[in-house]
């Protein structure tokens, strides 16, 4: 049995960012602001842009781009 694959470097910096209620925090390894599922839910659809922590579970992204992305990260459900 292989090790669990270790948590990506962003993942700390997004926690911390949900729990204090940012709407973006900062990706550690690219110093790009990325946004958190707070404002992505404010938005009330997904942008079919493919996100990071979309809470839509990337509903209006094209299928064949969905089946290579990873699934959204978000914390609440």
């Amino acid at each position: 049995m292989s090790p669990p694959d270790p948590a990506p470097p962003w993942l700390e910096a997004y926690r911390r960012a949900v729990e204090a209620g940012q709407n973006t925090y900062r990706d550690p390894a690219t110093g790009y602001f990325v946004m958190t599922e707070l404002v992505l839910r404010e938005r009330g659809t997904c942008c079919g842009n493919g996100c990071r922590h979309c809470p839509f579970e990337h509903a209006k992204v094209d299928p064949l781009r969905r089946a290579v992305l990873p699934k959204p990260t978000v914390v609440r459900p």
